[in-house]
């Protein structure tokens, strides 16, 4: 844990040293914590998660309807609206990041959980993150 705030700290600040505005690294949350919404909403849960006994994938079909046309315009707006590709590419790779890790820890504990939901969240912001330093050639400065 101590690992992952430092780094985030570390990244963070470098991209706003190197003046990238904070705003655009929204983009980054958004889609991360997208992915991680969705697999709480159509992964099976774990035996011992909370929400076990009341999921029913079925009830969930609306919200999983809007948090995916939510996803697309969040992409879509990132294209459109930011100063720089990378910053819709990293935002893209925050949110398949969180995709690979939430898959990866669903099938090694087998199930869903919020644990497993916000572990792939901060992963896939921080993943995201490194790519937004690393399209601006901040890595390597």
């Amino acid at each position: 844990i101590v690992f992952y705030i430092l780094a985030y700290f570390a990244f963070a600040s470098t991209a706003i040293t190197i003046g990238i505005d904070f705003a655009n690294m929204i983009l980054l949350v958004c889609l991360s914590r997208s992915v991680s919404g969705l697999h709480v909403l159509i992964a099976k849960p774990m035996q011992t998660s909370q929400y076990a006994s009341g999921f029913e994938a079925a009830q969930h079909k609306r919200q999983l309807t809007a948090l995916a046309i939510l996803n697309v315009l969040a992409a879509a707006a990132g294209l459109l609206l930011l100063k720089s590709a990378w910053f819709t590419v990293s935002a893209i790779g925050a949110e398949l990041f969180a995709l690979l890790v939430c898959r990866a820890a669903r099938k090694n504990l087998g199930g869903m959980s919020g644990d497993i939901s916000g572990f792939s969240m901060t992963l896939g912001e921080l993943a995201g993150l490194l790519l937004l330093l690393a399209g601006q050639g901040a890595l390597w400065s």
